[in-house]
């Protein structure tokens, strides 16, 4: 993830995801837990609406992720424009608030994830701090 500069609310990043392809798109799903997350076990099934594996056409689509290493406050993906030859997609990292001091699982997260048109050119994140 980036950090913002001093006073600045966004920051250009590298992160985020282009899924162009099934197979990466497969990868993905096999990264989310295929049961909740939590303390009391045995633990529900996940709701996760990716594990249904949708349908994608990826000769048309492509799968645009964006991950954050808390698993309280998930990024949103607000905007996705075009930016010359290239696509920018518009992310908001929400606060942390008072969940910062809260436990954590080690290597959890949450995501965003939003299907658009392929597009062939380069793909950068823009991120915003939440309010």
């Amino acid at each position: 993830l980036a950090m913002a500069a001093p006073g600045s609310r966004e920051a250009k990043v590298s992160g985020g995801r282009v899924l162009r392809d099934q197979a990466a798109f497969e990868a993905f799903i096999r990264d989310i837990p295929k049961r909740r997350v939590q303390k009391r076990q045995p633990a529900p099934p996940s709701k996760d609406p990716l594990l249904k594996k949708p349908a994608v056409n990826f000769a048309k689509e492509m799968v645009l992720v964006y991950d954050r290493d808390d698993m309280y406050t998930g990024p949103k993906i607000r905007k996705v424009q075009l930016r010359g030859k290239g696509l920018e997609v518009l992310v908001e990292l929400p606060n942390a608030g008072e969940t910062r001091m809260l436990a954590r699982v080690y290597g959890m997260g949450t995501y965003h994830a939003v299907v658009v048109p392929r597009h062939a050119g380069p793909v950068t994140f823009r991120v915003v701090s939440g309010r």
